[in-house]
């Protein structure tokens, strides 16, 4: 989108794919001295369009891309007072939010290693013709026809009185009459 705006603009050399900048203040000290580029250079003339008014034949996008430039420049972020007790204070925080977030990493790490352990284990008990179809990755999707019961708690037999009725139903027959 960008480089659509500046080409519209006539920032051509903005658009030159050997050089990509690498922040946003790079873009903004490139589109600024590609803007006193074109300053420098004798201006268009004026001239009535269609309906009798004067305007200019180029740079009536200059003021938006200004302004989507000076959004992408980067904003000064005032310095934070903090005395040394408050500093002191959010290394210990920041300590030991890491020290919690590695233990929590390493439980993870134990659990999938335990499960990864005992898929293997449990190939391993299964005879030698069926080991290969185990291994294999099972891609088929869900049965679309699933039910899960959010609605309201659970009641008790509520899900054998629905595995009746459905086997009632197709005990009967499709048959349309």
């Amino acid at each position: 989108m960008l480089g659509a705006l500046l080409q519209g603009a006539g920032y051509r050399s903005l658009l030159n794919l050997s050089y990509v900048p690498r922040s946003a203040t790079q873009l903004v000290s490139l589109q600024q001295a590609n803007y006193a580029k074109e300053a420098a250079k004798p201006s268009r003339a004026v001239t009535p369009n269609k309906t009798g008014k004067k305007t200019k034949e180029m740079g009536t996008n200059d003021n938006k891309i200004q302004r989507f430039l000076l959004a992408l420049a980067p904003q000064e972020i005032a310095d934070l007072k903090l005395s040394d007790e408050e500093k002191a204070d959010a290394a210990a925080r920041s300590r030991d939010y890491s020290r919690r977030k590695m233990a929590q990493h390493r439980e993870w790490q134990k659990d999938i290693t335990q499960k990864i352990k005992l898929r293997e284990a449990a190939i391993a008990a299964l005879p030698e013709e069926l080991r290969a179809a185990a291994r294999a990755p099972d891609y088929e999707p869900f049965p679309a026809n699933r039910q899960m019961w959010t609605l309201t708690p659970p009641i008790p037999g509520f899900q054998e009185q629905q595995e009746t009725a459905t086997a009632a139903k197709f005990a009967k027959g499709s048959r349309r009459r």
